[in-house]
């Protein structure tokens, strides 16, 4: 369910990725293992290498068990959309490390949060000096094939184990205290109206 870069509703409370969280998938009578990723109390994201056709799915972590629902998923299979990925991530990491204003900011994260505007940030790349050669996307793109399975998949669960296993994990896995200007967008749009 991709965002229009007008739309930040996804997104009502703070996520993380600092770490990410094991658990254990029960899929088809099969147990898996997936990572939970940028993950908050609402949920969390995570690949697996195989299509997930219900939308009631059962994790456990330890001794919790909690259910998910599927509210999300798309497959890592389509160039355009891979390449948008990882032209999404060069514009991001420029983010981070300017010192822009911050009506700037949120104008070029709103276009990383847009679908099918590609030639519009290969042109904003372009503009901040990052230059890519066709060798360098391709690079880039074999790199996320490799690195992350077909399919992702986001998750919504309001259990009070799930919530539980969020808590324990801030605990002993704290965030650092300084936030990115991305970090501070993001918590802007979050913020209840």
């Amino acid at each position: 369910m991709p965002l229009d870069g007008t739309n930040f509703s996804a997104r009502k409370a703070e996520r993380f990725s600092h770490v990410y969280i094991s658990l254990l998938l029960n899929l088809n009578n099969e147990t898996k293992m997936i990572k939970a990723l940028d993950w908050n109390n609402s949920g969390f994201n995570f690949f697996l290498d195989e299509k997930i056709e219900v939308k009631e799915l059962v994790f456990k972590k330890n001794l919790k068990e909690f259910t998910g629902w599927v509210v999300w998923g798309i497959k890592n299979d389509d160039d355009s959309t891979i390449l948008e990925m990882v032209i999404n991530d060069k514009l991001l990491k420029h983010l981070e490390q300017q010192e822009e204003k911050k009506q700037n900011l949120i104008s070029v994260f709103k276009m990383v949060r847009s679908v099918g505007v590609l030639e519009k940030k290969k042109d904003l790349l372009s503009t901040f000096g990052i230059k890519l050669t066709i060798n360098d996307i391709e690079k880039e793109m074999d790199y996320y094939l490799k690195k992350n399975p077909l399919y992702r998949y986001g998750i919504e669960t309001d259990t009070e184990e799930w919530k539980e296993i969020c808590e324990q994990t801030l605990k002993a896995a704290p965030p650092e205290k300084t936030k990115s200007p991305i970090d501070e967008l993001i918590n802007t749009f979050s913020k209840p109206d």
